[in-house]
C-alpha cells in the first residue's frame, strides 16, 4: 500500500516537471505572427481628413463622406521617430500619391476684382448760354438722343447779341477808318457766347440775323435737357449736356490685399452678362491714395473703349488682371521696361522721355510708377498650389527624398505670394526637388495614427472666431436689439442661399440675392443711438459690399467663390450684434479655407455641394441672445 502511494507521487512529480519545463523553455519563433499583425494593419481603413476614424473594411468615411484609405505601417528604424514616411511603390499607387518637381519659370498673380461701368468725365460738356435768350426752335427735346460734333441743338434769340451785332456791322462798314473798332466789336460778340458761324454770317452777308444756332461741342448723347421751345433762358443756364461714351469708366473695387498688384498703366481683361464670350481690354488709368474705413476696398478707375456702344454705364462687370512677379515677389512687365508713361493718360508710351501728346505733360519712367525691374529676368521658385498644407500659422509641404525606397519629409517652408495656381517659394525649397502635389493630406494622416511629428495643427482661423466673440461679449451692454431686428431677415435669407449652395441648386439664387439688397437698402437704422448707428455701418456696410455682387454670378462657382466674402461679413456682423434663433453655427472647411453660417446639426458644406456635403467641422456654436 505504501508503496503504491509512492509510485502514484513520483508519477505526479514527474508529470509536474515536464510542464514546467516545457513551460519555461524558449519557444519556436511563429512565422504566422507578423503576417497576422500585419493583415490585421492591412484591414484597418482610416480617413485622410480625420485620422481618429478607423474602420475594419473599406467603404465612406462617416464624416467628410470622402473614401476611406487602407492603413499601412511605416519603416521602422531611422525612420521611426521622424516626420518622415517609407512607402512602397504599390503603397503609392494605392493611395494616389504624386509628386511635382519646384521649378523656376515665369509666374503671374491673377487679380480678381467686380465693379461699374460710369460715364468717363473728362468726356462731358455743358451747353450754357452766356446772355439771356429766348429758345425759338429746340431740336433736341428729350435725352438720350444720339447727336455729332457740330450739329444744331437749338436756335436761339438773344437781345444782347443782336444788339452786339448791330455793333460789329457799323465797325465792319467803317474798318477801314478803324480796325481797332472792329476788333472789339468781335470780342464782345465772343464774350457774349455768341458762335463762330454766327459772326462769320454777319462778316460775309453783311447783315445782322435775328437769331442763332447752337451746335454740339462734341460727339455723344443729348443727356439733361432743360427747357422747353419758347422758354426764356437766362445768362449761365445750361441748355442740355453732352456725353461721349466712345470711352468709359469701370470702377473696380481693389481689396486692401489685391492692392499689392495693382498698378498705374496695367492691362485688365473686362467681362459682361451682357456680352457673354466677349473680352474687353482697359488700362489702369487711377489708384485713388485712400482706402474706405469701412468696406477696406478702394475704387481703381479703368480706361475701356467703347466704339460699339454695347457698354452702358451701370453695368455690372467682372474683371482679371494678371501681374507679372519677380523673383523676389514684387510686380513687372516686360511690356513697360524701359518705357515711358504719360501719368494723366496711361494709353500714351514712348521709348523716350517726352511729352504726352494729349496733355503735354512731361512722361515718367514706368519703374516710378511701382513697377521693379530689378532681377526681373530670374524666374520666380515656383510650388504647386496643391502642395502646400496651410495651418494657418506655417505652410507645410512633404518632398520625396533620393532613394529608391518612397521615403517623405515633411518640411516647412516660407511662402511668397500665390500666382495663380502655384506659390513663389522664399525658403525651405531647391529648385528639382519632388514634392508631393496629391495625397499629402493622405501622408500626413498616417504620421498622425503613427504618433510621428505631424504638421497639420489647428490654424488661427479660430483664434479669429473667438476674437470676433470677445468683442461681442464687450458690446453686451450694448442694447443692440434694433440692430437684431433689422438684420433677421437677412439672415434668413443667407441660410437659404447657404442651403441652397450646399445642396447644388443653382435655381432661384439669384431671386434671393436681389430680395437682400432690397432689404438691406431698406433698413433705416435713424432710430437708432448714435452709438448703434456707428455700429451699424461698421458693420453692415461690408456686408453689402459683399452682397452687392452676388446677384450677378454666371454660374453656382461664382455664387461659391463670392458667398465666401459674404459668409466672412455675416459671421463678422452676428459675432456682434447676436441672434435670435435657436442656434447658430460657425462651421470650416479646410479644404475651402472658409466659414460660413448653419442652424442645422448636421453639417451641409456650400462650397462643394453634395460632392463633399458633410466635409467640414463645427468651430463655435452662437447662442441666441433671448428676445426682449
Amino acid at each position: 500500500m505504501r508503496a503504491s502511494i509512492f509510485i502514484i507521487m513520483g508519477l505526479l512529480l514527474l508529470t509536474l516537471g515536464l510542464v514546467i519545463g516545457y513551460s519555461v523553455q524558449p519557444k519556436a519563433p511563429d512565422s504566422n505572427a507578423d503576417a497576422i499583425v500585419g493583415m490585421q494593419m492591412d484591414a484597418i481603413y482610416t480617413c485622410s481628413m480625420h485620422p481618429q476614424i478607423k474602420l475594419p473594411k473599406p467603404g465612406k468615411c462617416p464624416i467628410c463622406r470622402m473614401d476611406l484609405i487602407p492603413l499601412k505601417r511605416s519603416g521602422t528604424g531611422q525612420h521611426q521617430h521622424k516626420a518622415e514616411l517609407v512607402m512602397s511603390e504599390a503603397s503609392m499607387a494605392l493611395a494616389e500619391i504624386e509628386t511635382s518637381v519646384v521649378t523656376r519659370r515665369k509666374a503671374s498673380v491673377e487679380v480678381e476684382m467686380v465693379g461699374k461701368v460710369e460715364v468717363d468725365n473728362t468726356r462731358i460738356s455743358d451747353v450754357v448760354l452766356l446772355s439771356d435768350g429766348e429758345i425759338r426752335r429746340l431740336f433736341v427735346n428729350y435725352a438720350g438722343i444720339p447727336i455729332v460734333k457740330g450739329e444744331h441743338l437749338a436756335e436761339i434769340y438773344s437781345p444782347q447779341i443782336y444788339s452786339a451785332a448791330q455793333d460789329f456791322l457799323v465797325a465792319l462798314r467803317s474798318q477801314i477808318l478803324d480796325a481797332d473798332l472792329v476788333q472789339s466789336a468781335e470780342n464782345k460778340l465772343n464774350l457774349l457766347g455768341a458762335p463762330r458761324e454766327y459772326i462769320d454770317r454777319v462778316k460775309n452777308e453783311k447783315r445782322v440775323p435775328e437769331t442763332f444756332t447752337l451746335l454740339s461741342p462734341r460727339s455723344g448723347y443729348v443727356e439733361n435737357v432743360i427747357g422747353n421751345q419758347g422758354m426764356w433762358i437766362k445768362a449761365g443756364q445750361m441748355l442740355c449736356r453732352i456725353i461721349d461714351m466712345s470711352q468709359l469708366w469701370i470702377m473696380l473695387d481693389a481689396y486692401e490685399s489685391d492692392l499689392a498688384w495693382i498698378r498705374y498703366g496695367q492691362h485688365v481683361k473686362i467681362t459682361t452678362a451682357s456680352m457673354p464670350g466677349v473680352i474687353i481690354a482697359g488700362t489702369i488709368s487711377y489708384i485713388p491714395p485712400r482706402l474706405n474705413d469701412v468696406t477696406r476696398t478702394t475704387k481703381i478707375r479703368v480706361n475701356v473703349e467703347n466704339a460699339s456702344g454695347e457698354l452702358k454705364p451701370g453695368m455690372f462687370v467682372s474683371s482679371t488682371l494678371l501681374a507679372d512677379v519677380t523673383a523676389n515677389g514684387t510686380v513687372t512687365s516686360a511690356e513697360l521696361k524701359g518705357k515711358w508713361i504719360c501719368p494723366m493718360h496711361p494709353e500714351i508710351v514712348k521709348d523716350k522721355a517726352d511729352q504726352c501728346d494729349i496733355c503735354s505733360m512731361k512722361l515718367v519712367g514706368a519703374e516710378k510708377l511701382g513697377f521693379n525691374f530689378d532681377g526681373a529676368n530670374e524666374w520666380p521658385l515656383l510650388l504647386p498650389e496643391t502642395a502646400v498644407l496651410l495651418t494657418g500659422q506655417r505652410a507645410v509641404v512633404y518632398v520625396r527624398k533620393d532613394g529608391k525606397e518612397p521615403v517623405f519629409e515633411g518640411r516647412e517652408v516660407v511662402l511668397g505670394p500665390k500666382a495663380g495656381a502655384y506659390y513663389l517659394v522664399r525658403e525651405g525649397l531647391n529648385e528639382g526637388e519632388q514634392v508631393v502635389s496629391k495625397g499629402n493630406f493622405k501622408i500626413d494622416s498616417a504620421l498622425q495614427i503613427q504618433a510621428k511629428p505631424s504638421m497639420m495643427k489647428v490654424g488661427i482661423h479660430s483664434t479669429k472666431l473667438s476674437n470676433e466673440m470677445l468683442s461681442a461679449q464687450k458690446m453686451a451692454s450694448l442694447d443692440s436689439k434694433k440692430l437684431r431686428t433689422s438684420l433677421a431677415p437677412m439672415v434668413e435669407l443667407y441660410l437659404k442661399i447657404q442651403f441652397q449652395l450646399s445642396h447644388d441648386q443653382w435655381l432661384g439664387l439669384t431671386e434671393l440675392a436681389q430680395q437682400f439688397k432690397i432689404l438691406s437698402d431698406k433698413a433705416d437704422p435713424s432710430e437708432l443711438s448714435a452709438v448703434e448707428v456707428n455700429l451699424w455701418h461698421s458693420l453692415m456696410d461690408p456686408v453689402k459690399t459683399a452682397w452687392e455682387h452676388l446677384p450677378h454670378q454666371g454660374n453656382i462657382d461664382g455664387y461659391r467663390k463670392n458667398f465666401k466674402q459674404v459668409s466672412q461679413a455675416m459671421i463678422a456682423m452676428i459675432s456682434k450684434v447676436g441672434h435670435e434663433l435657436p442656434t447658430v453655427k460657425v462651421v470650416f472647411c479646410p479644404m475651402a479655407s472658409a466659414s460660413w453660417l448653419q442652424t442645422k446639426s448636421d453639417i451641409e458644406n456650400p462650397y462643394f455641394g453634395m460632392s463633399m456635403l458633410n466635409c467640414g467641422e463645427i468651430k463655435h456654436v452662437l447662442s441666441a441672445i433671448p428676445k426682449q
